[in-house]
Order: C-alpha cells, then structure tokens, then sequence
C-alpha cells in the first residue's frame, strides 16, 4: 500500500506541474494505494472500503474504484493468479489448489479408478492377501475402497494399510469407514 501511495502521489505531484490535473496529488495517493492492496490481495470492494473509511471521504470512491479496476485489469493480464498464489506456484511449495484443474472438470473421483492396478482398489472387507498385493504397488499411496457394484466408499492411505499389516495386530479382515 505504501509503494501504491508513494507512486500515486508521484503521479499527481507530476501532473500537477505539467497542468494536466487540478486535484490535490493526496487524492492520486488514496488511488495508488487502493490499487496496489487490490492487486497483491485481490479484494475489489474490500480494497476500496477499507482506503476509502481510513481517509474518511465517500466522494472518493467512484475514482478509488476505477483505480481499482485498472489495477486489476493490469494484474489478470500479467499473472494467471492472485500474487499470493503466483509466489506459492513458483517457490513450489506443496500447496492444494482451491479447484480441480480443467481437465478434470467433467471427470468424477470414480473416473480415475481404472488408472490404478485392480490389486490396488481394496473391496470394504479386504482380507489380508487382498491388503498384502494392494501394498506392493509402491507407487500408490491412497487406496479406493469399492463395492462390487462400483460406488466409491472412501480411500485409506497406505500408512494406514501398513499399521494394518503389523504383525502385533492380529487380523483377519477391516471394514473401510
């Protein structure tokens, strides 16, 4: 929000001395800095509430919005996401999105069943060779739990079929939950 102030103010002080505005250059500052706090945050009517309350002036708001605007217009042309986003996409820190890439948009959990081994897919009572073959598929780590009629009843990790498997619990089969 500072360096939002500082570039407004810049900018009104500037048109100030070249004749092309006759308002205050505190007026650019108050649009500067709604717009900067848009563009890192994303927050539209957020943005213009809170600078428009600090200075007090609802006059304002029409100007603090078109600021706003542009400032978000500039921000979807550079960046695919919010600024928050962007930094969390190119540090690669292990992040879930919010929503499912588009490619899966006509796809449902069920779908993505056929990808796994049919050892991997565990039955709601698996018997201890069923969990045995479902655990040697070292590249799957969550394991669907399916009826023989097709529904998806859960998933269970593998930690959770490897405490299964520990000798000291003496099992036959589980039921998934």
């Amino acid at each position: 929000m500072l360096m939002g102030g500082l570039f407004g103010r810049f900018a009104g002080a500037l048109c100030g001395d070249l004749g092309l505005s006759t308002s205050v250059s505190g007026v650019f500052a108050v649009v500067g800095s709604a717009a900067m706090l848009c563009g890192f945050k994303q927050m539209t009517l957020a943005s213009v509430l809170i600078v428009v309350e600090c200075v007090n002036d609802l006059s304002l708001a029409p100007i603090v919005m078109l600021g706003v605007a542009v400032s978000m217009a500039v921000n979807w042309a550079i960046n695919d996401r919010g600024h928050d986003e962007e930094v969390i996409h190119r540090r690669q820190l292990p992040f879930l999105e919010g929503e499912p890439p588009r490619a899966l948009d006509a796809q449902v959990a069920l779908d993505l069943c056929p990808l796994l081994p049919h050892d991997a897919v565990m039955p709601p009572e698996a018997t201890m060779l069923q969990v045995q073959r479902a655990l040697d598929h070292r590249d799957v780590h969550y394991f669907p739990v399916r009826d023989d009629s097709g529904p998806c009843l859960g998933i269970i990790s593998r930690s959770q079929l490897e405490t299964l498997v520990n000798p000291s619990r003496p099992f036959s089969s589980f039921a998934a939950q």
